[in-house]
């Protein structure tokens, strides 16, 4: 699973060993995991239409890993408590 700067890096054409694996894995056929939110934040920063109609039949055609939003707030408050109490704060939980 490739996090969405390395997503955007590949489409704007940026190389480097992120975006080189990408482009590996994709020109190989070889499994590359997509989430929701790494999804949703792709889209977001798409301006036309047409180019986000052929991203989202791409994407979308895609391995997504989808996870019960309840377990994942456990598991991220869980990550999130035990940092803390190694005195670690955590900025972006969710990724964490």
């Amino acid at each position: 699973m490739f996090d969405t700067s390395v997503w955007i890096g590949f489409f704007q054409g940026k190389e480097n060993p992120q975006t080189q694996l990408l482009e590996r894995r994709l020109n190989n056929d070889l499994s590359v995991l997509i989430c929701p939110p790494v999804l949703q934040e792709i889209f977001q920063g798409v301006k036309e239409e047409k180019q986000y109609a052929l991203l989202k039949d791409q994407l979308l055609s895609m391995d997504m890993l989808s996870y019960d939003s309840v377990e994942i707030a456990l598991e991220a408050a869980d990550i999130y408590r035990s940092c803390r109490k190694q005195r670690l704060t955590l900025r972006k939980l969710w990724i964490a």
